[in-house]
């Protein structure tokens, strides 16, 4: 009995196991600008999929550079390729859920100021960034809309610093910013999808 009894703990570890391995597939497509301030939508759409990628839950399928993958498969499969780099034919794999949406506001507000206090002048400065995003999930099996979530990012100049690892947002104090304050808005949609997806 103990050892009918020690095989099924072994398959319930191992059935565990697989099921905890199993990611759900994912694919970022391109968001667009209903910002009217010219937002780097390619940058956050790359940030998004960076972030998805970092959190290990996910089999993120690239489909931006679609051709360029089939390309590749084509010149291995004409004999185009040194031999120990050929790549052998094969099919894309599906996402299960295409994530996809739009920037809604991207702007930068600076406010300067003198304040007088008795015989003393305070200058006095605002600058803050503020972005906001429209998140969709969509199931590709039913094209329903399975989930919906609007974020918004907010960095000033006391919280600024540059997101360096992802490009499109400009150079000195405002690009570092903005890309702050969309870096903050995109860490928050991972955690809705991480809690939407599950």
């Amino acid at each position: 009995i103990s050892l009918a009894l020690l095989c099924l703990f072994c398959l319930a570890a191992a059935g565990g196991a697989a099921a905890k391995q199993k990611k759900l597939s994912v694919s970022v497509l391109e968001f667009k600008d209903n910002s009217g301030g010219n937002a780097p939508a390619g940058a956050i759409q790359d940030m998004l999929t960076g972030e998805l990628a970092n959190t290990g839950q996910y089999s993120i399928i690239e489909r931006a550079h679609l051709e360029d993958v089939a390309q590749e498969q084509r010149m291995s499969a004409q004999g185009l390729i040194e031999e120990d780099e050929t790549i052998e034919m094969g099919h894309v794999k599906a996402a299960r859920y295409k994530i996809t949406g739009s920037i809604t506001e991207y702007y930068y507000i600076g406010t300067g100021g003198f304040v007088p206090i008795k015989n003393i002048v305070i200058a006095g400065a605002s600058e803050e960034a503020h972005v906001k995003i429209d998140l969709r999930v969509i199931d590709t099996r039913t094209s329903e809309i399975v989930m919906t979530a609007r974020r918004e990012g907010v960095a000033n100049q006391t919280q600024g610093g540059l997101v360096s690892k992802y490009g499109g947002f400009g150079t000195g104090k405002v690009g570092g910013l903005m890309a702050q304050a969309t870096y903050k808005c995109v860490k928050t949609l991972v955690k809705d999808i991480q809690n939407g997806l599950q």
